[in-house]
């Protein structure tokens, strides 16, 4: 058993609170009523309460909500297989895990962040493929183009600047490796959206977005991370053991976020640039923005596995243990008092004796 919506689960909480309240609120009824008046009085002024009833009574309650709760949570089990046409566009991440991006201007670093905005992006993703290349001093695929985020998604995880054979940061060459990812020369649905701080080293980025958007239709995204003001300085690990940063002449080195480059290379890409800076983005609205409105096209159809929901389980039950607590009263019913009429009252009644004593 699943459930797809778990954030419904602390409203337990409050069921618990309320039962507690009720029981409470129910023994200090029954104190004030003492404290009212003497019990033979008592019992004509107010209706007996039948203890095992009022019980029966919260616990329906109770449980009416826990089930209410537990509907809400949208559980599932037991699975149907569908066959689904896909639909959507081709994008290529390309994330730049040269050292410069564990630069801490952006908390947690620049990378962290980086890789957030990708998992963002995905988690607002439909049908869709996507695609994931590491670049630095060199670039290379990591995940070919999958309608399987969780296979993107794992590897992001294990990502990072030992994933490169050389250091620097070279925009160009990330461009033409996301550039080979795409599997057809269809136009119009496919981009590549590039996470980087946008330092770059004469590998002439603005010239390859051009020409993957004039030859190939591909539509190239920048967005800049880091404090292109101050900057940051690079963090390391020394041989030591000790934190250190990486130095130039007995200088720390300073990495500044370049969003001229960036942005030139969106303008020539035909996409789009966000300067996202030391800052948070929203990147499902990125998507929504920019991304979604790409044209869309069909892939090959695929089985999908979907959980059978049982909500309807729980909330039945729900409303039966309502219809219960409406339908049992916890107030004994006084006991009617018998009424002599008719032929009982003339046997009752007493012989009326005249003045001469005869009946």
């Amino acid at each position: 058993m699943t459930f797809q919506s778990p954030e419904y689960w602390p409203m337990l909480v409050a069921v618990l609170l309320l039962a507690v309240l009720m029981i409470v609120g129910y023994a200090l009824t029954r104190r004030a009523l003492r404290h009212f008046a003497a019990a033979p009085m008592l019992a004509r002024l107010v209706p007996t309460v039948v203890p095992w009833r009022r019980l029966v009574k919260l616990v329906a309650v109770a449980a009416t909500l826990v089930l209410l709760v537990v509907s809400l949570a949208d559980p599932r089990w037991g699975s149907v297989w569908v066959e689904r046409k896909q639909k959507g566009a081709d994008v290529v991440f390309a994330l730049d895990v040269s050292r410069s991006m564990l630069a801490d201007d952006v908390s947690p670093t620049r990378l962290s962040r980086a890789k957030q905005f990708i998992d963002e992006m995905t988690s607002a993703m439909g049908g869709d493929r996507v695609a994931l290349v590491t670049f630095a001093g060199d670039a290379r695929q990591r995940v070919p183009l999958t309608g399987n985020f969780s296979d993107l998604k794992m590897t992001l995880d294990e990502v990072g600047p030992h994933d490169v054979t050389r250091g620097g940061s070279k925009l160009g060459d990330a461009i033409r490796t996301a550039e080979g990812s795409f599997v057809d020369d269809e136009k119009g649905s496919k981009a590549i959206v590039i996470i980087t701080d946008g330092e770059d080293q004469d590998s002439f980025p603005v010239e390859a977005a051009r020409t993957a958007y004039k030859e190939k239709g591909i539509r190239v995204f920048t967005v800049g991370l880091g404090d292109a003001a101050k900057g940051s300085h690079i963090p390391i690990r020394q041989v030591s053991g000790n934190a250190g940063y990486v130095m130039h002449d007995g200088t720390p080195v300073v990495t500044k976020m370049d969003g001229h480059t960036l942005k030139q290379t969106a303008l020539a890409g035909g996409g789009a640039y966000i300067p996202a800076g030391a800052s948070y983005v929203n990147m499902a609205d990125v998507y929504h923005r920019y991304i979604s409105n790409l044209t869309q096209r069909e892939f090959d159809s695929a089985r999908v596995e979907h959980l059978i929901p049982r909500f309807q389980w729980f909330a039945g039950a729900a409303l039966a243990l309502l219809l219960l607590d409406t339908l049992v009263s916890d107030f004994r019913r006084p006991r009617p008092r018998p009424r002599k009429g008719g032929f009982q009252q003339f046997l009752s009644r007493k012989p009326r004796v005249d003045a001469g004593g005869a009946a």
